[in-house]
């Protein structure tokens, strides 16, 4: 799969996506798990998931559990910058 960084134009973004085989997974800044409606959604159920979004057309996953990769970082002291 070819990689897309930031900076990519976006039609080269929409290509590469809707010519690849499989799925992007996306990182995003926000955590979908902190949203109101707690939907506890895990990458392994997404990919549990996969041939029903696959048949619906999807090509990108978003992780979630971001709040705890953080954790984990304050709790070992880890610093990311």
């Amino acid at each position: 799969m070819t990689r897309i960084n930031q900076g990519t134009a976006a039609g080269d973004i929409v290509k590469t996506l809707r010519d690849a085989e499989g799925y992007y997974i996306t990182n995003t800044a926000r955590d979908l798990s902190q949203s109101d409606f707690k939907n506890r959604i895990l990458l392994h159920t997404d990919l549990l998931a996969a041939p029903a979004r696959e048949r619906a057309g999807y090509f990108s996953l978003e992780i979630t559990g971001g709040h705890q990769f953080m954790l984990i970082f304050c709790e070992n002291r880890w610093t990311l910058f």
